[in-house]
């Protein structure tokens, strides 16, 4: 499972080049957006309504459950919204229950999107994003030591890729 930091709408593309049969972890309303909504119907993408609270997290773990047994990768924003570079968000216990009940690795994605196409503007600058990979998160943490390992990689490392974009810019 992948958990990426969400900042624009360029890594959901990138990721899904990236790998090959990705599970997207998303909110409803992106069902009904042209185009874009008909691939998540078709793809069965795992859609969270985020209003139905623990029926959402109950469906979102089966759903989860299936899309592993068919051996996709399952992405999510733990953070649950695109934020803008330097924001700060909370992780959204999501991430934590599907850590705690798929009991696969959770591979944390630093990226520094932001900075070219930032959460919504449809401008973009010149820039060169960098998505970075990041070691996996032990297993058998608890729920605080897993989120707090979690947020700590992904941001530490995203706060170095801004940095890095920053630099290309002088």
């Amino acid at each position: 499972m992948v958990a990426a930091k969400h900042q624009s709408a360029w890594e959901t593309i990138d990721l899904l080049g990236v790998l090959p049969d990705a599970c997207f972890v998303l909110k409803r309303e992106l069902v009904y957006i042209p185009i874009f909504g008909w691939y998540i119907s078709r793809n069965k993408q795992i859609v969270v309504n985020r209003s139905a609270g623990m029926v959402a997290l109950k469906r979102m773990l089966a759903q989860a459950q299936q899309a592993i047994a068919e051996d996709r990768q399952i992405v999510v924003f733990p953070q649950g919204t695109r934020v803008e570079v330097n924001a700060d968000k909370p992780y959204q216990p999501g991430i934590v229950a599907l850590y705690g009940k798929l009991n696969v690795p959770i591979i944390p994605v630093a990226l520094n999107s932001g900075l070219v196409w930032a959460p919504k503007q449809f401008l973009k600058r010149r820039g060169k994003i960098i998505l970075e990979f990041l070691p996996p998160v032990s297993q058998g943490l608890s729920k605080e030591a897993f989120l707090e390992q979690l947020s700590s990689h992904i941001e530490i490392a995203t706060g170095k890729l801004v940095r890095e974009g920053y630099e290309d810019h002088l």
